[in-house]
């Protein structure tokens, strides 16, 4: 399976959590698990106290792999 990434999102690596996505759609933030930890439509993704680790962004059938150190 092939999946599209979405190449406009920064910062990466974020120190807080808070990652900008280029176009306002709805989004989900996924563990490396597949736990789905939060979901929203905008261009803005802010995770509530996130602990260091990788997590996945998906929007518009793209996703992206992030970093909060």
């Amino acid at each position: 399976m092939h999946l599209d990434t979405l190449t406009s999102v920064y910062p990466n690596p974020s120190s807080n959590g808070v990652f900008h996505l280029r176009q306002s759609a709805p989004w989900t933030v996924f563990t490396l698990y597949g736990q789905k930890l939060k979901t929203g439509n905008s261009n803005l993704v802010k995770l509530s106290h996130p602990k260091p680790g990788i997590y996945i962004i998906k929007q518009a059938g793209k996703v992206c792999k992030v970093v909060v150190k």
